[in-house]
């Protein structure tokens, strides 16, 4: 079943949001200094997938209609992505 590019970004970032739950927790008990490296690499890595989803918004904007509810609800999926990965980074 296909949602639309945009409505299959939105599962894509809210899959990468529980991801990045996970990891936090699995960082918080990690002692190994590779799985923590390698956690964090993962981490990192959705991150930048979060980045681009949002800098290609300003195109997804200009082929939908203005006020799109999509567009608004994977603006705060990505918003939420983004938090917890700057909190985490200043722990």
């Amino acid at each position: 079943m296909t949602l639309g590019v945009v409505g299959d970004l939105c599962l894509e970032v809210q899959w990468i949001g529980l991801r990045l739950q996970a990891i936090r927790r699995c960082l918080d008990h990690a002692q190994d200094l590779g799985l923590i490296a390698r956690l964090q690499a993962e981490k990192d890595c959705y991150g930048k997938r979060c980045i681009e989803i949002h800098n290609s918004l300003s195109l997804i904007r200009k082929s939908l209609y203005e006020g799109s509810i999509q567009v608004y609800f994977l603006e705060e999926l990505l918003r939420r992505c983004l938090a917890q990965q700057t909190i985490r980074r200043l722990d």
